[in-house]
């Protein structure tokens, strides 16, 4: 390691003294293609010298690359030409109504406020390194002119960005080494349907540029998804704030019509008009990026487009995911997916994936448990009912045994998830993923403090007045919790009635006719307080103001899931837990019992199956039905889209402006865990109808996903986040749910408190559930979260790269060294080794004290 250290400040020192300038660029082309500008050439500086004046006076730098210096005046209205088969990276849509006198004062200043703070950030925008084509449209059924602007970054501004954010890139030789050809391998490959080799990256540097893949073409070493998400990040950090040439004038000047013109809509961008601190406005200084320029209608829409349909220039279409999805028995296409969606699209349906497959052992048992009833039903007292028929089928002498299966396997599933999720996140490169992110633009800050880092100001939210909002929040949100629990008591009402009023008195079996509609009636009574409460947690969140995305996202799913859990769970805990001959209003004519036998487990497989069937159905309706009838409606009153934009436009948007769009996926997917791991012992054939619903769910999300949505931006993650700890939660419910339907109201249970005494299934559940907790911990502590073979290969990864790395320096070396020969007056090479050396003591000297001296830094 020091002789490492040795190497790498002589190397240093070399390039100190025999360089003066930063390595060269390692473009040399203009990309006319996308329309991109890069000027590296002569002749390509002499072309844009005859398109934009001022550009003769651009000075060099960074080798042999041209860094453009000139009046943003003179790029109004220059846009690059693209041809019509490239698609931008990214694209802005802006509307300007045609008559702006007819509009009153107000719009007017409005809009005249929005074009020119649309021409400030298209000017930041070419300064980046993005080229941009403008078109415009007439519309005349809605009277505006709509604009266009696309997008599209440069190769340059690409390998800036991934050095900026660490972007691990694959190195060039490096790829990990197949697994072992062993049965269970082959037989797993059988069912593969990607063909992906695991190339080993490091963190993009510019420095090391040739060792990574496609660096003779840097055109090639990003995909789309990766541009998208690069250009994404540098759109959403450009800081507007304080850029504009008028506002800095006229307020020296001390005022007049520029200020007026310019600075109010700074103050109307960068200030909350709801939020009044003392009387006063407070001014945002935290104004950054395309975010707030949506937020505030300067530009009306943003998409990044989808690529072209059986393009084979493009290696992960959507042709080619939509191929692999429809191999029903194959696994997913997941790094076609990632590729073209990023990870954390992938990693959820990663995890669907891994649900729907682990799954497979409780399928197996539950089609036993239940075939096991099935058979012992002749040995049944002749002349049942229904829902008698119905226990005993599902009820039986399996069912503690199914129970103790399922607790078990909701912990094996979550240590096996934790060991798939590590691997994919290696094979990714995103293990070490981390993210700066920037302010919300709805987030709005009260008091000034200075920035920990910086030492800038900036504005914050009170602790204070944050923890007040979120009481209050978190207390209206209990209160719509409670109106939920008075619906379910006005279901369990509604049967109570039916029941003493024999409604179905003409039917054979009231009572399960009565269980079937109050079941379908929560159910529909579940999908609305959702849908309804989805809006109002949206708003609530809002109003907390949160700083970032990701803090508003876990407050967001906290109120979602506690939400949920109640209107999803609470009919199932009443029938399971509740429900036992209980006089309703004090009247003993009402009462709620579960048939003439008490037997419960009948009417909480009816409610479990019913549960499991229609918000699947329902969001089938949604996603696929209604969908088709909008479309044939739409192409009966208007023309089809002529071209892909008007396409993509037409397609509806994944991101909604607050909310993260894979938010009720995860939330769906979970409540059907719920469902499953905590009365799935009252329905043995749970898993196998969950394991149907997944796969058809899957193909649902990917063709709404691929065809009927607009792309959304890609976007980076290493783990499911805080779902993780819900499915925790949701597994230790479990284990108490279990253990309270064996002791108490499984026929089990019964039987066992009539053979050994009163309380003698209170030591049942005691025993289930210490037992069940005991081997839980063994699982945790036998699986480790991370295979033996990922921990070899992230060492080997770390040796691997450090050689490449080093052996680029070496040839670095060697080239400035030819390029540079001795020098007169003495060895340089003896003179810069001794410095190296010296700045190594230094460096081993600060390291040895805690803290790194100026000498290390000059080094």
């Amino acid at each position: 390691r020091k002789s490492t250290t040795y190497f790498s400040s002589f190397t240093l020192v070399v390039f100190s003294h025999l360089s003066n300038t930063r390595p060269p660029s390692p473009l040399t082309q203009v990309d006319q293609e996308r329309g991109r500008y890069r000027m590296e050439s002569g002749e390509a500086h002499e072309m844009h010298a005859a398109l934009v004046p001022g550009l003769e006076h651009a000075t060099a730098h960074k080798g042999s690359s041209v860094q453009v210096s000139i009046d943003p005046q003179a790029l109004e209205g220059i846009f690059m030409p693209m041809p019509p088969e490239v698609r931008p990276d990214y694209i802005l849509v802006y509307y300007v109504p045609f008559d702006l006198a007819s509009l009153d004062a107000e719009e007017k200043v409005e809009q005249e406020e929005a074009a020119a703070i649309r021409e400030l950030f298209l000017t930041e925008v070419r300064k980046c390194g993005v080229a941009v084509t403008k078109e415009e449209k007439r519309n005349e059924e809605k009277s505006r002119l709509e604009g266009y602007l696309f997008l599209n970054a440069s190769t340059d501004l690409l390998l800036e960005q991934a050095e900026k954010m660490r972007l691990e890139m694959p190195v060039k030789g490096l790829v990990e080494p197949p697994p072992e050809r062993t049965c269970w391998n082959r037989f797993l490959n059988f069912f593969r349907v990607d063909n992906e080799v695991d190339v080993i990256g490091s963190p993009y540097v510019r420095a090391h540029h040739d060792i990574f893949v496609g660096s003779e073409n840097p055109d090639s070493m990003f995909r789309t998804a990766l541009r998208q998400m690069l250009l994404w990040d540098t759109l959403t950090r450009i800081n507007l704030y304080g850029k504009h040439p008028q506002l800095h004038s006229a307020e020296e000047e001390g005022g007049g019509e520029a200020a007026a013109h310019t600075g109010k809509l700074m103050r109307r961008i960068s200030v909350n008009p709801d939020h009044v601190e003392d009387g006063h406005q407070r001014q945002n200084n935290n104004f950054v990026g395309l975010r707030y320029l949506l937020h505030h209608h300067v530009f009306e829409d943003g998409l990044a487009p989808h690529e072209p349909l059986d393009d084979e220039r493009v290696a992960d279409s959507r042709s080619k995911i939509a191929a692999g999805y429809k191999k029903w028995l194959r696994f997913q296409p997941l790094w076609s997916l990632r590729n073209y969606y990023g990870e954390e699209l992938a990693l959820f349906f990663a995890w669907t994936g891994a649900l729907a497959y682990t799954l497979i052992p409780l399928v197996i048992f539950g089609i036993i448990a239940f075939l096991y009833g099935a058979a012992n039903l002749n040995r049944q007292p002749p002349g049942l009912t229904s829902t008698a028929k119905l226990s005993a089928t599902f009820d039986n002498s399996i069912t503690p045994w199914f129970a103790f299966a399922l607790c078990l396997w909701s912990s094996v599933f979550l240590e096996l998830w934790k060991r798939r999720q590590a691997v994919l996140a290696f094979e990714w490169d995103v293990a070490d993923f981390e993210e700066e992110e920037p302010h919300r633009p709805q987030f709005v800050g009260t008091k000034e403090r200075p920035n920990a880092i910086t030492g800038l100001p900036e504005l914050f939210y009170p602790f204070a007045q944050k923890l007040r909002k979120l009481a209050i929040s978190y207390a209206f949100s209990l209160s719509i919790i409670a109106i939920v629990i008075m619906s379910a008591v006005a279901i369990i009402t509604y049967r109570v009635v039916a029941a003493s009023a024999n409604f179905f008195s003409s039917s054979s079996d009231p009572t399960f006719v009565i269980s079937v509609t109050s079941s379908i009636l929560n159910a529909l009574a579940i999908s609305f307080f959702g849908a309804l409460y989805n809006r109002l947690a949206v708003k609530l969140t809002e109003w907390e103001n949160h700083r970032t995305q990701s803090d508003f996202n876990r407050h967001l799913i906290i109120k979602l899931f506690a939400f949920q859990f109640v209107n999803s769970y609470t009919s199932l805990f009443y029938i399971a837990f509740f429900r036992r001959n209980i006089p309703i209003f004090g009247r003993d004519d009402f009462r709620d019992s579960c048939g003439a036998d008490g037997n419960c487990m009948s009417m909480l497989s009816i409610q479990v199956l019913v549960m499991l069937s229609v918000k699947p159905l329902t969001k089938m309706v949604t996603d696929n039905l209604l969908p088709m009838v909008r479309r044939c409606l739409k192409r009966s009153h208007t023309a089809p889209a002529a071209g892909w934009l008007e396409r993509e436009m037409n397609k509806a948007p994944m991101e909604d402006k607050s909310k993260d769009f894979i938010i009720n996926d995860y939330l769906d997917r979970v409540i059907q865990y719920g469902y499953l791991t905590m009365f799935a012992v009252a329905f043995p054939l749970a898993p196998l109808l969950v394991v149907f619903v997944l796969l058809l769910d899957v193909r649902t999300d990917i063709q709404r996903y691929l065809f009927r949505s607009r792309r959304p931006i890609a976007r980076r993650a290493e783990s499911i986040g805080v779902w993780h700890t819900i499915l925790e939660f949701v597994n230790a419910v479990a284990v108490v749910s279990n253990g309270f339907l064996i002791a108490f109201t499984s026929q089990y249970g019964k039987d066992f408190e009539n053979d050994y005494g009163t309380r003698s299934n209170l030591w049942l559940l005691v025993a289930f559930e210490h037992a069940v907790i005991a081997i839980k911990f063994i699982i945790a502590y036998a699986i480790p979260d991370m295979p033996h073979s990922l921990i070899v290969a992230n060492r080997r990864k770390e040796f691997r790269v450090a050689e490449v790395i080093d052996a680029s320096k070496e040839r670095r070396l060697a080239r400035s060294l030819s390029a540079h020969p001795r020098r007169s007056g003495g060895n340089v090479l003896a003179t810069l080794a001794e410095q190296a050396a010296a700045s190594h003591r230094d460096e081993t000297r600060g390291a040895e004290d805690g803290a790194w001296g100026p000498n290390t830094s000059s080094a």
